[in-house]
């Protein structure tokens, strides 16, 4: 009984740990929810689409922490992301 349960707290444990892919998402969409662009897209479509895979996974292809190329990449996910939505009928 105690065995099964440090299972589940070791299993609990090793699950809430971030990937580094699901820690980069993160860091983009903070860098995201500060641009006018992605806020109005967030109005018009509801916070949920955050939530979706496909979209998240389309965030953590781009890497928004390299200052130097910030601009070049924030355009491009821009347009990423609208053709996307629009594809999809989000």
């Amino acid at each position: 009984m105690i065995a099964a349960f440090f299972d589940i707290i070791v299993w609990l444990c090793i699950t809430s740990i971030p990937s580094k892919k699901q820690r980069r998402t993160n860091q983009n969409i903070k860098i995201l929810k500060q641009q006018l662009w992605f806020h109005n897209l967030r109005e018009h479509h509801g916070p949920l689409f955050l939530l979706n895979s496909d979209v998240r996974k389309i965030i953590s292809h781009y890497n928004l922490q390299d200052e130097i190329h910030l601009k070049e990449n924030m355009d491009r996910l821009k347009q990423e992301i609208e053709n996307f939505i629009q594809t999809r009928n989000l």
